[in-house]
């Protein structure tokens, strides 16, 4: 039979299964440059070998591996095929490797005709020799189904400075087999210094199952270890997001975690579960006293009835009133998924429109004691009950709100015009009070790129314009960027922005 005509065949068929099998962190990823990610090729010809395809390299020639237009391409017309036996596909990016930088690969892959295996891999480059940073051998079905793999620069220190590759092939055994693939996507998953935290009109339903109100919502990895080692990322891994409404701080966590265990001796640290910190004046403290009546730990553990048993009791940390929280969870094939609301009134807030803000996981695998911690910090402190080693949690206030938790009321930052924007947008705001006001832009890393006002201002209507320029007046890259008003009382507003070239 004509492979061709598999492909098509398996193609159509693919695309009524279609499984989304990776959450989506749109916002919090940084994406990175990849030349022609979906295999496209002009005309309309498939064509074997990927000798004239733009970004796309082997090693030797191919019996049987290529792209051709495709009806279950997932990005473009086009997909690659790749046959077993074929040497690997490969592409060298420009991006260099730095220090702290967690980078993911994600490719959708589907089978064709009777394939059994891909690996997926990144590598650096070094002196033209290709280095296998991370690569993992996937079992593929008809289904079309993204994957991914990753991995820590600090893992390997000999990385750092050197470029970044990607490396992929079929590895099925037997001979005359084929897979498709399409999409390919690399991100940079450094988290942010300041996580800005979006608000939903309606609340959200709590009950473990990850749904579309998450979607497009920032996402943080956690995977610093603090107790003990991890040999196996499956052992424990795991993501967070953050919304809220006028009442709730809402938190959903995705957990990896190859071997759950229910609580054996009352809610703490020692099972499966999370420790959700929160400083909620954001003050510096070296560290927490029972004084300090504003730093918190909630503790929610895994259960596998879904009912997560929860505590505010920590010692050298105030009690959390519990009263009204609740939390769900939910196993899935790699672990678990939690959602938590947190009122707000239970929180006391001081004002502040910042929120210091840390997450741990806690792994139990044999059911007795805790095997393993990690978190999210976004220092280098490391001291687990040290709320000055906190990231910050920042409220958005949607156009139009006139009130929200812990953020200033009577003046107004509106959603810049136009939006998406191309080179150049306008931004209107209203003071009530006259004093310092900076206008400031930032990039999804929390790094500052531009100040665009910064001057003493009288009480009134004012209007600003940014051309997508950096303090140094380089052009800036497409993607999504915050604009953060702080008025006199030290308050501020923040509006993201999408710029698209």
């Amino acid at each position: 039979m004509n492979t061709t005509n598999i492909h098509k065949i398996v193609a159509v068929l693919s695309t009524l299964l279609l499984i989304v099998f990776l959450p989506l962190y749109l916002s919090a990823q940084v994406l990175i440059d990849i030349e022609n990610p979906s295999f496209e090729l002009p005309g309309d010809a498939k064509h074997t070998n990927f000798d004239d395809v733009p970004g796309w390299s082997t090693d030797s020639t191919c019996t049987d591996s290529g792209v051709e237009e495709s009806d279950s391409a997932t990005d473009g017309a086009w997909a690659g095929f790749m046959m077993s036996g074929d040497p690997s596909v490969w592409q060298l990016t420009d991006h260099v490797i730095a220090a702290g930088e967690f980078i993911e690969l994600h490719v959708d892959v589907w089978v064709t005709w009777i394939a059994e295996g891909v690996t997926i891999g990144l590598y650096y480059d070094n002196a033209g020799e290709r280095v296998e940073l991370n690569s993992t051998e996937i079992a593929v079905t008809s289904d079309m189904t993204g994957y991914s793999v990753g991995f820590y620069a600090d893992d390997t220190p000999a990385a750092i400075g050197n470029t970044v590759g990607i490396e992929l092939q079929n590895s099925t055994a037997s001979a005359s087999t084929w897979v498709g693939m399409d999409n390919v996507r690399l991100y940079n998953m450094i988290a942010l210094d300041i996580v800005m935290v979006e608000k939903v009109d309606a609340p959200v339903v709590i009950d473990g199952v990850i749904d579309e109100v998450w979607d497009n919502i920032l996402g943080n990895i956690v995977r610093n270890v603090v107790v003990n080692t991890i040999d196996d990322p499956l052992d424990n891994e795991g993501r967070w997001k953050a919304l809220y409404d006028n009442d709730y701080l809402y938190l959903a966590f995705t957990v990896t975690d190859d071997e759950l265990n229910d609580d054996s001796d009352g809610v703490n640290e020692h099972d499966d579960g999370l420790d959700i910190v929160l400083d909620t004046d954001n003050e510096d403290e070296t560290s927490p006293v029972p004084e300090d009546m504003d730093d918190f730990v909630l503790t929610a553990e895994y259960s596998s009835t879904g009912d997560c048993a929860v505590s505010g009791e920590k010692w050298s940390f105030a009690t959390l009133d519990v009263e009204g929280i609740e939390a769900k969870c939910m196993d899935t094939s790699e672990g678990y998924d939690m959602e938590v609301a947190i009122p707000l009134e239970n929180l006391d807030l001081y004002g502040d429109e910042l929120i210091g803000f840390g997450i741990r996981i806690n792994d139990d695998d044999d059911g007795d004691d805790r095997d393993s911690q990690i978190a999210w910090f976004m220092t280098d402190a490391g001291n687990w009950n040290n709320p000055s080693a906190l990231a910050d949690l920042e409220f958005v206030v949607p156009t139009g709100v006139k009130e929200s938790p812990a953020i200033a009321r009577g003046f107004q930052l509106n959603q810049n015009y136009p939006n998406p924007f191309n080179p150049r947008t306008t931004i209107d705001y209203e003071l009530n009070i006259s004093g310092m006001v900076t206008v400031e832009i930032y990039n999804v890393l929390g790094q500052s790129v531009k100040i665009l006002v910064n001057q003493h201002l009288e009480a009134g209507f004012y209007q600003t314009n940014w051309d997508a320029t950096d303090k140094f007046g380089q052009k800036v890259n497409s993607g999504v960027y915050f604009c953060k008003l702080t008025t006199p009382n030290k308050f501020s507003l923040v509006k993201k922005m999408v710029l698209l070239k």
